[in-house]
């Protein structure tokens, strides 16, 4: 009965487990994969566009808002090292984010002395 869809294990259980993953790990990998393409979306738009425009100063501190979340993926890594667990995933995160913002920055700023700074 284990293959069945029972509560005890299945198949797809005995391949996570292979894996070395644990629900835990799919929920933190899933935020790996959707937190810093947000991240990036919304900065750059800060700065390409017309609030960039009007407020120049007002969007780079909304893009650097979103340094945040590296900031506390950092913090979470730290405290995973220190208290001796696997900080793998807040690395990873870390890592992302930070490149997202980075990019972010880059990109709409090369957006907005493309486009909008002639007019």
């Amino acid at each position: 009965m284990e293959g069945y869809g029972s509560t005890t294990g299945g198949v797809r259980q005995k391949q996570v487990r292979a894996l070395g993953l644990t629900p835990t790990d799919l929920a933190k990998a899933l935020g790996c994969a959707l937190v810093p393409p947000l991240v990036f979306m919304v900065s750059s738009v800060c700065l390409c566009f017309r609030f960039r425009f009007k407020y120049p100063r007002g969007a780079w501190f909304a893009a650097a808002l979103f340094l945040a979340p590296a900031v506390f993926a950092g913090y979470a890594t730290s405290r995973a090292r220190r208290s001796g667990l696997d900080g793998r995933w807040q690395k990873l995160a870390t890592i992302l984010l930070v490149v997202a913002s980075l990019a972010a920055f880059v990109v709409g700023d090369l957006i907005y002395w493309y486009f909008s700074q002639p007019f």
